[in-house]
């Protein structure tokens, strides 16, 4: 969806407030060059305290005291967490978890397919609708918060999933058979025989029932849409605030939602992001939140609750905050909001803290988000609805995740794990990339080189589309681990990987736990691969630096297939550890063995170097990040970002044009196109710590 502005703003919370300072607040927002806020998230007890006894009053302060300040309002639909009046009433709301009862007053705790749930829900929806429709400085609303089912195991949503599970396999027996219930005597002979889900220890029927949580969590957010579309206006959008951090800080792939299929009822993604500041300023995280967020309507986004002062441990450095901001630009952000205005003086996020600290007085973090609004502001119709068309795409795959979270790939390799890996690799490389999901086209014309990792639940039909990729000129890299089982996590039971041993040339004999061994690559690797700028002459690959960690796959390779590195010491025999075989006029590499970052980065530029897909190798090092996009004025935009705390120098390659954003911020009034400086190729840039520079080039 494009936007006629960059939303920037924050989250506010009138009733957290200890002490009435409404008139204060906005002011202060004002002055910092705010023109959204967004309201009401999390908020069901204080609008509704008793069954069906409402109260808006801070909600129409908040509305009015924007209006006053011609601020625009993102209005959240505060379902997320239930009222306890309505825990009580309902017990077996709370969602019910492997462990026993889920206590209420807390987040992502309901079970949304509850009938008492939805019809309270939707009775508090649609008086917040009627209470909001008089303000013509809403512009937008947020369905829910982060939408997930959480452990839900009541008996109701058990028997809902059995439903669904007698539609589609209306042959008891064919069911058993493909779910694989006879082992462990799991058979069952009538479907009211069906055990308790929380007595499952794994496998397809565990499997099942977490796509089909993720599936109820995809629905209800699609049914809170449908209702606020009665009463939207044409000029009035939805978004969702999607979790890109999973407990432990970790950045991923959201195991509990398949957002792309969650985003499809949406005008517009939305994310909340935390990462690590600090020397620990993570600028992968950051980038790939933003790159799962574009990825998911394949459209700009927003961020809808970025990071302030963030936890004690992640207090942020001058300039990382700035940083940031224009890295959620840079991948396509049309909005930046903070979560949120000031640090709550209570509860469980207490130490979390916005923008304002307890004491509630400008301060660093406040003067930094205020000059980044003031730096936007001259230039922001050159940063608006940023088009991103990557070379590189990266397949993501929810099946794939639960299937090895049933059989995971060591302690250490969740499947978040390896795909963030590859990730990692690309954005160290300054490879930007798509993410993209199995119902999506796959063709070369689209992406020269797609990246797919650890695809362990492939159907038939996925695989298909990946050789069809490949046939007419794709580049493919394949992982281990890949085209192990069907889409009902049943492993196949002919040569691995399935179905593609004809493309690949190759198949996979056995499989092991790496024991000591180190990968040797081809002389290729030093015959054919350039060094980026900054490195200096290559050293020479020695196989004690490119450990093999946690998996590894003995492949059997054809007359015809290249082998690209093998095993040392060879226990095993002469098995290949990574192949390459062409396609048609298309080109597939298998890697059968868990890589670490460096060896992994080396196999990528070794394949770009060979001009398999056609790739330039970028010229830019990391931790110099280079961000490329296409504006509305048909320009392309490149963003040079220093994620890092020490000053780097580079010299600029891209076309001549024009710098709209400065190394050091500068306050600049009065600025036209044709008061920006000039750029030619080949000027030398500097940046200081977290510094960066943004360019747009002449048509």
């Amino acid at each position: 969806m494009k936007t006629d502005r960059i939303y920037f703003g924050c989250a506010y919370y009138d009733e957290y407030m200890p002490v009435d300072r409404i008139g204060q607040d906005f002011d202060l927002m004002e002055k910092a060059g705010m023109n959204v806020v967004r309201v009401g998230d999390a908020n069901w007890a204080t609008i509704e305290p008793r069954d069906g006894s409402f109260d808006f009053a801070h909600l129409h302060r908040e509305l009015s005291a924007a209006a006053i300040r011609e601020i625009r309002v993102i209005v959240c639909v505060p379902t997320c967490v239930i009222p306890s009046w309505l825990a009580m009433k309902y017990p077996s709301i709370r969602a019910n978890a492997r462990g026993g009862k889920t206590p209420s007053g807390r987040i992502f705790v309901n079970d949304l397919t509850h009938p008492g749930f939805l019809r309270h829900a939707e009775r508090m929806i649609r008086r917040l609708m009627d209470e909001v429709k008089n303000y013509p400085n809403v512009i937008g609303f947020q369905a829910d918060s982060q939408t997930r089912m959480g452990e839900a195991y009541s008996e109701e949503t058990q028997a809902l999933f059995i439903r669904k599970m007698k539609e589609h396999y209306p042959d008891l027996k064919k069911f058993c058979r493909e779910f694989g219930l006879d082992h462990w005597s799991g058979r069952i002979d009538t479907w009211d025989d069906f055990p308790d889900l929380r007595t499952v220890t794994g496998g397809s029927l565990h499997a099942a029932y977490q796509r089909f949580l993720r599936d109820c969590a995809g629905a209800f957010l699609a049914w809170e849409c449908s209702i606020l579309r009665e009463y939207m206006k044409p000029d009035q959008f939805i978004t969702h605030n999607f979790a890109m951090t999973l407990p432990g800080g970790f950045t991923a792939i959201d195991p509990e939602v398949e957002q792309e299929e969650a985003a499809a009822p949406l005008d517009i993604a939305g994310i909340d992001l935390m990462h690590g500041m600090q020397n620990r300023f993570d600028a992968h995280s950051s980038a790939f939140a933003g790159t799962l967020a574009r990825s998911m309507k394949r459209s700009p986004y927003l961020v809808l609750g970025a990071q302030a002062q963030g936890f004690p441990s992640d207090l942020p450095y001058e300039g990382q905050l700035r940083l940031a901001a224009f890295t959620q630009l840079s991948c396509g952000a049309n909005g930046i909001l903070y979560e949120n205005w000031h640090s709550p003086h209570n509860g469980p996020e207490a130490y979390r803290r916005g923008i304002l600290g307890h004491d509630l007085t400008p301060n660093a973090a406040y003067r930094e988000i205020a000059d980044f609004g003031k730096e936007i502001r001259p230039v922001e119709p050159h940063l608006l609805n940023l088009k991103k068309h990557p070379d590189v795409a990266i397949l993501a795959d929810h099946s794939s995740l639960t299937g090895l979270e049933e059989h995971p790939v060591s302690e250490s390799l969740s499947y978040n794990r390896i795909f963030r890996e590859y990730f990692d690799a690309c954005h160290e490389l300054n490879l930007e990339c798509d993410i993209l999901w199995p119902e999506d086209q796959l063709t070369s014309g689209s992406y020269k080189f797609l990246i797919v990792p650890a695809l362990y639940s492939a159907s038939e039909e996925l695989i298909e589309k990946l050789k069809q990729y490949i046939l007419p000129g794709g580049t493919m890299l394949l992982t281990y681990r890949s085209c192990t089982a069907d889409e009902e996590q049943k492993i196949y039971h002919d040569a691995a990987p399935h179905k593609m041993t004809d493309c690949l040339g190759a198949s996979v004999e056995n499989f092991t736990i790496p024991d000591g061994e180190h990968l040797v690559f081809t002389d290729l690797f030093t015959k054919k691969l350039p060094a980026q700028k900054g490195e200096g002459k290559r050293p020479k690959i020695k196989a004690e630096d490119h450990p093999v960690t946690g998996w590894m796959e003995l492949i059997k390779a054809g007359a015809k297939t290249e082998v690209l590195a093998t095993y040392e010491p060879s226990r095993f025999g002469e098995y290949a550890a990574v192949v390459h075989h062409k396609y048609g006029d298309g080109h597939i590499i298998y890697q059968g063995c868990h890589m670490e970052a460096e060896s992994l980065k080396l196999l990528i530029r070794r394949l770009l170097a060979e001009d398999m897909a056609g790739i330039p190798l970028p010229e830019y090092n990391y931790p110099l990040a280079a961000h490329t996009g296409v504006n509305d004025f048909g320009r392309t935009v490149r963003y040079f970002l220093n994620c890092s705390g020490e000053t780097i120098t580079f010299t600029y390659r891209g076309e001549k044009g024009r710098i709209l954003i400065t190394s050091g911020y500068q306050d600049r009034e009065n600025v036209t196109e044709e008061s920006f400086e000039k750029i030619n190729s080949g000027a030398e840039l500097f940046l200081a710590p977290w510094d960066l520079i943004v360019i747009e080039e002449d048509k």
